[in-house]
């Protein structure tokens, strides 16, 4: 298992921590989508594309996300600042602390 930092969770934690993350992700589509359609205005490039976004965030102390990354990243930085300020609102419990996740989101044209 990883390094020594941070308080040890087991896998059953991790893995419920996971799903909430995913689903939070989940929950937030309507407004990745609308982060996505924003970046579309801007870029007209991107707009025949269906977009497999695979979206990561890691977590600090508090359950705050600390750090947010999207892949691909050639959605340009009006993509990336809407984005963060939706990371913003995935809390999860204090345990994340440490922890990455990943979620897979499909974004299109509407």
């Amino acid at each position: 298992s990883g390094g020594g930092s941070g308080p040890a969770v087991s896998d059953a934690v991790a893995v419920e921590l996971s799903k909430k993350y995913i689903d939070l992700v989940r929950k937030s589509r309507g407004n990745i989508q609308k982060c996505y359609e924003q970046a579309l205005k801007k870029n007209t490039a991107l707009q025949a594309r269906t977009i497999s976004l695979t979206v990561t965030a890691r977590y600090g102390a508090s359950g705050d996300v600390t750090k947010a990354s999207f892949r691909p990243d050639s959605l340009g930085p009006t993509f990336d600042t809407c984005m963060q300020a939706v990371a913003k609102n995935w809390k999860l419990s204090a345990p994340a602390s440490g922890m990455s996740f990943q979620s897979t989101v499909t974004l299109s044209p509407s």
